[in-house]
Formats: C-alpha cells, sequence, structure tokens
C-alpha cells in the first residue's frame, strides 16, 4: 500500500509541472512563436514566409536536441495541403520550407518521432498570435 501511495504521489507530482493551453499561450516565447505542449516536450512554432521553424524545450525552458529527431510539417489552407519533412538544425532547432507561404488561416500539423521511437504531434493556427521573444522561466 505505501508503495503504490509512493507511485500516485510521484506520478501526481510529474503532472504538476505540466501546463494547459492557456498558460501556454500566455507565455512568452523564447523565439517570438507560438508554444504547446507536447508530451514532454515545449514545441515553439515560428512561421515566417515560406519558412517552418519548430524549437524544442523541456517544461523548464531548456533546449533539448534536435539531432535525430525526425518530422513533418503538414500546412492545410483553405482546400490546399502540402506536407514537408523537417531538417534538423543545431542544437534545438528543425527546420522545414514550404513551396508556398501560408496564409493566416493556415492551420499547421508538426509531427515528430524522437530518436528512442516515441512519437508527438501538434497542431498550430497561424491565427494565433505570436508573442516577442523573451525568456520564460518566471512560469515555473
Amino acid at each position: 500500500m505505501q508503495k503504490l501511495l509512493i507511485s500516485l504521489m510521484l506520478l501526481t507530482a510529474s503532472f504538476s509541472y505540466a501546463h494547459s493551453e492557456a498558460e501556454m499561450a500566455a507565455m512568452v516565447a523564447p523565439h517570438g512563436g507560438q508554444l504547446k505542449m507536447v508530451g514532454w516536450y515545449h514545441f515553439e512554432l515560428v512561421s515566417k514566409g515560406q519558412q517552418v521553424n519548430l524549437y524544442l524545450s523541456d517544461h523548464a525552458g531548456t533546449p533539448k536536441p534536435s539531432k535525430d529527431v525526425k518530422g513533418t510539417v503538414t500546412v492545410l489552407d483553405g482546400t490546399q495541403k502540402q506536407e514537408v519533412t523537417f531538417t534538423p538544425l543545431a542544437p534545438n532547432q528543425l527546420r522545414a520550407q514550404l513551396s508556398r507561404k501560408p496564409s493566416k488561416n493556415a492551420q499547421l500539423e508538426v509531427k515528430l518521432t524522437f530518436p528512442d521511437g516515441r512519437s508527438e504531434q501538434a497542431q498550430f493556427d497561424l491565427q494565433a498570435p505570436a508573442k516577442p521573444a523573451a525568456n520564460h522561466s518566471q512560469h515555473h
């Protein structure tokens, strides 16, 4: 019984560091993009022109390596759809080069597979306002 209680306490403590969608939207992103909490990570999406950059960090904002991370971004823009593979860049960045600039109404779906085999995905709405770049460690 004691082991069960300890396990539940540890499990509950790990969830206490999770952020709601509202908290993520209120955070100031390090690169001025949109933040999403995805599994063990924060994904920050920065879309500029035909380029999509994704930055990986943990829940404390510490950059996480993008080396050997595989993934795609799918852009749904009205009736148009394009899917592009991300290229890992050092140290915690992934980049995709789109064939055309998405409109402000576009939805982007990011799917990543990490070196340990875990897969994560997140959806971003380009209409959502991006925050200026800054440190968000005050939220922890």
